[in-house]
C-alpha cells in the first residue's frame, strides 16, 4: 500500500514537473516574442524617421557632418535590421505553433549579433567621418543599453551576461580605434581621454550583470510560484 502511494506521488510530481516545464517554455517564447516585436517596431519607426530626416535635411546634415557617408546609408542599414527582426519574429511564432523550443545555440548567436549591432552602426558612421572620435557622443551609443535591458525578457541570465560582456568589450576597442584614427585630438585631451571610455565600457558591462540579475530574479519568481 505504501509502495502504491509512493508511486502515485512520484507520478504526480512527474506530471507537475512536466507541466511546469511546458509552462516555462511557453512563457519563454511569449517573452521572446514580445522582445523581438519591440525591436522590430523600433527599427521600423527609426527607419521611417531616418527617411524623413534624409528627405528634409540631407544637405544640412551633410554640411554639419562633413563626411563621405551618404545620409541614406543609415536608412538602408535600419531597413535591413527591420527585415532581420521580422524574419526572427516569424520564426519564433512558427516555433511556438509547433510546440518546439528555440535551440540554445541560436539564442546565443542572436545575443552576440545584437550586442554587435550598435558597434557596427558606430563603426560605419565613424570610419567615414572627418572626425571619427565624435561618433562616441552620438545617439547610436545608447542602443547598447536598449539591447541589454531587453535581454531580461529572454529569461536567461547567461544571455544577458553575454550581451553585456560583448557590448562592453566591443565598445572599448571601438573607442580606442576611433580616437586613434582621429586627427588633432590632442587639443581635446580631457574629452577624449582613454580612461573615460574605459569607464563607459565597464558601465556597459555592469549593465549586463544587472540585467542578468533581474532576469534571474524573474525566472526564480516563476519557479517559486510552482513550489
Amino acid at each position: 500500500m505504501k509502495k502504491s502511494n509512493s508511486n502515485q506521488k512520484n507520478l504526480k510530481d512527474m506530471f507537475a514537473d512536466e507541466y511546469f516545464r511546458n509552462y516555462y517554455l511557453s512563457q519563454l517564447l511569449e517573452s521572446e516574442k514580445t522582445r523581438i516585436k519591440f525591436l522590430f517596431y523600433f527599427f521600423v519607426v527609426t527607419f521611417f524617421v531616418s527617411i524623413l530626416v534624409t528627405f528634409l535635411f540631407d544637405d544640412t546634415i551633410s554640411k554639419i557632418r562633413k563626411d563621405s557617408l551618404p545620409t541614406y546609408i543609415m536608412s538602408i542599414f535600419l531597413f535591413i535590421l527591420s527585415i532581420y527582426y521580422f524574419i526572427i519574429l516569424k520564426r519564433v511564432e512558427n516555433t511556438g505553433k509547433s510546440n518546439k523550443k528555440i535551440p540554445p545555440f541560436v539564442r546565443a548567436l542572436n545575443a552576440v549579433t545584437e550586442a554587435s549591432i550598435p558597434t557596427s552602426i558606430l563603426y560605419i558612421i565613424g570610419s567615414n567621418s572627418s572626425f571619427p572620435a565624435g561618433i562616441l557622443f552620438s545617439p547610436p551609443e545608447f542602443l547598447y543599453f536598449i539591447f541589454i535591458i531587453l535581454t531580461t525578457l529572454r529569461l536567461d541570465p547567461v544571455l544577458s551576461l553575454i550581451t553585456g560582456s560583448i557590448a562592453g568589450i566591443e565598445y572599448y576597442f571601438l573607442s580606442r580605434y576611433m580616437i586613434g584614427i582621429s586627427k588633432n585630438i590632442e587639443s581635446l585631451p580631457v574629452i577624449f581621454d582613454s580612461s573615460i571610455y574605459s569607464a563607459k565600457s565597464i558601465i556597459i558591462f555592469l549593465s549586463g550583470i544587472v540585467s542578468s540579475f533581474v532576469s534571474f530574479q524573474i525566472v526564480l519568481r516563476i519557479q517559486n510560484s510552482y513550489n
